[in-house]
């Protein structure tokens, strides 16, 4: 990218805990939107742009991207920025924030719905995409907000393990029965982990033409369904690898070869895990540590996991997306500070999740099941045609 992005940045927007009404004197800002890019990013095989991701501190910001931090400061009455600070930045090119929206993706299409307040900035172009923010709702967001909330969920129960019972040393090869060296060069191995992978995702649907919502059904039955013939209802970890098994002799691989494949597999996820868990503790948040600590639990992630199914069911069941509540943002803040247990946290978790795969599977959600796909398609195209246009005659 080699153009000054703020110039062709249309729509702007604080998002995270400021946008939740959830922010304290230290929360960070963290600031998104889209952009349509110069006519040459269009019809260039060359030049690309999908995001731009930049930080930069209150004095190197650019001046109009400036200006609207000071302003959103000052009408909001928050702090301002220490001198060194640094403020995110992430611009989409508008294609790909459509495409995101379009399949409910909870990063992005909250944008759209956050409160006026929030909005840093937004002309002819931003507004427009906001007025029709509802056509991107859709039941797709039964899966996509949820998946982000179990998301957070698993990095909850790694995080607790490596409270309750850290790792206290690095795996070794013999541990898992395997040899200094490794019998497979690193290349074997991963072509042939590739074949399996091939596999599963074919009868998974995902090298299919087939509706992501279906898919993920699929794909969720399948495991539940294996898991259940093993005898071990929950157990998805255990489904997930007998598919794996019954995909390598669908590709020819052989039981010896395949055993190795899987040894050499839980060992790199020990190593990993291993590594993982000297990052978390080189790298945690000293206040969140205490919480963590106190709570025997991420409290942060808790209410993320909790904000992101509120979301869902808004969708589901009132057609829209409320990105800010007092009660909510009260709520999610006592849970950041611990007002919930674990134990808690699972029956809640549990209960949100039926409640959304009830009303899925009835199909009473207050939602299309899949957005309209060329009105969203005919939108970008009008607004892409206007802004270039406006870029020629203004010689941006």
């Amino acid at each position: 990218m080699n153009f000054p992005i703020e110039k062709y940045t249309h729509y702007l927007v604080m998002s995270g805990s400021h946008s939740y009404g959830c922010s304290t004197p230290e929360s960070d800002f963290d600031i998104r939107g889209w952009a349509i890019p110069p006519r040459k990013y269009f019809f260039s095989y060359h030049l690309n742009f999908d995001q731009a991701d930049s930080s930069y501190t209150i004095t190197t910001l650019p001046e109009s991207w400036r200006t609207c931090v000071e302003t959103y400061v000052l009408m909001n009455e928050c702090r301002e920025p220490e001198a060194d600070e640094k403020i995110d930045f992430g611009v989409y090119h508008l294609r790909k924030f459509v495409k995101l929206a379009a399949d409910c993706n909870p990063n992005v299409v909250e944008l759209l719905f956050v409160d006026p307040a929030e909005v840093l900035s937004s002309d002819v172009y931003g507004n427009l995409l906001r007025k029709n923010a509802k056509l991107f709702l859709s039941a797709r967001a039964k899966y996509s907000f949820s998946g982000y909330a179990i998301s957070q969920l698993k990095r909850i129960n790694t995080h607790r393990k490596w409270l309750m019972d850290p790792p206290t040393r690095k795996p070794e090869r013999k541990d898992f029965g395997l040899p200094e060296k490794s019998l497979i060069s690193a290349d074997q191995r991963q072509a042939a982990e590739a074949l399996i992978q091939k596999q599963v995702r074919i009868w998974m649907l995902e090298e299919a033409e087939v509706d992501r919502t279906i898919i993920a059904m699929i794909q969720e039955d399948l495991r539940v369904m294996i898991a259940k013939i093993i005898n071990k209802p929950m157990n998805l970890e255990a489904a997930d690898r007998m598919i794996e098994h019954v995909a390598a002799k669908e590709v020819g691989i052989g039981e010896n070869y395949l055993e190795i494949l899987q040894l050499e597999k839980r060992y790199r996820q020990a190593l990993n895990y291993f590594n993982q868990y000297q990052e978390w503790v080189k790298n945690r948040n000293p206040v969140r540590a205490e919480l963590e600590k106190k709570f025997s639990f991420d409290c942060k992630h808790a209410s993320h996991l909790i904000r992101l199914l509120y979301e869902a069911k808004d969708i589901l069941f009132k057609g829209d997306l409320i990105i800010k509540d007092k009660e909510r943002a009260q709520l999610l803040r006592e849970i950041k500070n611990g007002a919930w247990t674990y134990e808690q946290l699972l029956d809640w978790t549990e209960k949100q999740m039926s409640e959304l795969d009830a009303a899925y599977d009835a199909k009473t959600y207050k939602v299309p099941q899949k957005p309209d796909v060329n009105e969203l398609d005919f939108m970008y195209g009008e607004l892409c045609e206007k802004a270039l246009q406006e870029y020629a005659s203004s010689n941006r």
